[in-house]
């Protein structure tokens, strides 16, 4: 199998495919048949030959439109706004009132970025 071009756009995943105990044609077979099964166009999927461990599927990118960009004032205002947040809620206060100043935070969120 050739190289093929990643599409940043797409989600990519591993799938971490648990071979143990299978024979060498017996793992191709069924790395075969997953990579089959796994052909999308909208996604991208990596397989994973793995022993000693269950099957499963994880999410490595959830592709290009839904990243946020990995620039440094992005990191900053997440940073901040994640801060913000956990201060908010470990302030130890009651239910309503920190549910209410999260709402304040958000109002106040949406009002900055329409500025």
């Amino acid at each position: 199998m050739g190289l093929m071009e990643l599409n940043l756009d797409n989600p990519i995943f591993v799938v971490y495919l648990n071979i143990d105990g299978h024979t060498r044609q017996k793992a191709e077979e069924l790395i075969d048949q997953y990579r089959r099964f796994l052909n999308y166009d909208n996604a991208t999927f990596w397989i994973m030959a793995v022993e000693d461990q269950k099957t499963k599927i994880e999410l490595l990118w959830k592709g290009q439109k839904y990243e946020i960009p990995n620039n440094d004032n992005s990191v900053k205002t997440i940073k901040k706004r994640l801060t913000k947040l956990v201060d908010i809620i470990s302030e130890g206060l009651t239910d309503d009132v920190i549910k209410q100043k999260l709402r304040d935070y958000l109002l106040n969120d949406i009002l900055d970025d329409k500025i």
